[in-house]
């Protein structure tokens, strides 16, 4: 998008407004976060794609709020160790687990001995599980 469209004059940019310390990237969290409560959620000059399917009547998952269901389901594991399934890839005796939060595969480690657990690896759901994940992970502890 062009400068003209968006409302952002350049990647880096001094507004004390935004920031009087100094200089900061426009397009950084906090940058648009504070941008937004200045400007009444206008920082940017144009609609978002995902305000524009919105608009259009189509739904839209943000990361945030993928982030958030994904959060709540590993938070879970704390009183529920085993609510994870099985990996397929994997031989079914297999101390790890995942838990499948669309679009999103958390793996994680179960220690029955202690009831512990340890997230390894978080991917895409459609993507395949590749065993050399737990041969890096057990390379690190």
């Amino acid at each position: 998008m062009y400068r003209q469209h968006s409302g952002i004059p350049g990647n880096i940019q001094y507004r004390p407004d935004l920031s009087w310390l100094g200089t900061y990237a426009t397009e950084s969290f906090d940058a648009i976060r504070r941008g937004d409560l200045l400007s009444d959620g206008h920082y940017l000059g144009a609609a978002t794609l995902a305000e524009t399917l919105q608009q259009a009547g189509f739904p839209t998952i943000t990361a945030a709020a993928l982030v958030q269901r994904v959060m709540a389901h590993i938070g879970m594991l704390a009183e529920h160790p085993r609510l994870g399934s099985r990996i397929p890839e994997l031989l079914p005796k297999s101390r790890y687990r995942q838990i499948v939060e669309s679009p999103c595969r958390v793996f994680y480690g179960y220690e029955p001995a202690t009831g512990s657990c340890y997230i390894f690896h978080v991917i895409r759901g459609e993507k395949l599980f590749q065993k050399r994940l737990l041969f890096q992970h057990d390379l690190k502890t």
